[in-house]
């Protein structure tokens, strides 16, 4: 095969598989090109927040949270069922942030779309907790802060809320992941 001369480009002719002529650079991807596309990857955080505010927002609707009020008129907050309902809604907004992510990535692989969907994971990851540090978290479903100061709240509560945030953070990167990988384009797939 010939040598080219610097910049020209090469097109490769469908029928007979020949090189030669000159092709848009579009078609010939810069080697080490940054496949990370950025935009696609705050798109999907932004719906993965959206999806986590209007599923709380729903599963409060609907009472799913057993917000009750006790006789002498205090509210009694079943935290469980806040944290299971706040567990699900997460997983799905994640795989949803994820999709998101990747479709709009026009990731090709399966690798590249969940690893479109892990950078949305982190990224909420991040987010949530520096939300969850300064206290502006109730919109968004998180656990607030002040019941980390609330009296009673032993060291044994803090572990297990330290082993369900991380084994929560593990579901949500594989929710994100998995997401990412489904969110994939397929060959003749143009939307």
């Amino acid at each position: 095969m010939a040598e080219r001369e610097r910049g020209e480009d090469i097109r490769i002719t469908p029928e007979t598989g020949q090189v030669g002529g000159v092709a848009p650079a579009a078609v010939m991807p810069a080697v080490g090109a940054d496949r990370v596309r950025w935009g696609a990857i705050w798109a999907g955080l932004l719906v993965a927040i959206a999806t986590q505010m209007i599923l709380s927002s729903l599963g409060l609707a609907i009472g799913l949270y057993s917000i009750t009020q006790t006789a002498a008129g205090a509210l009694g907050i079943s935290w469980s069922a806040i944290g299971l309902w706040s567990a699900i809604w997460a997983l799905i907004s994640l795989f949803l942030g994820g999709w998101v992510a990747a479709r709009l990535a026009s990731a090709t692989t399966t690798a590249s779309g969940a690893w479109h969907g892990v950078i949305v994971w982190a990224l909420a990851l991040v987010l949530g907790t520096l939300l969850t540090a300064i206290g502006v978290t109730g919109v968004l479903g998180y656990l607030p802060s002040r019941v980390l100061t609330t009296p009673g709240v032993t060291p044994t509560d803090i572990a297990s809320n330290a082993w369900g945030f991380f084994i929560g953070a593990l579901l949500g990167l594989a929710a994100a992941a998995w997401g990412g990988s489904v969110g994939k384009r397929r060959e003749g797939t143009e939307a």
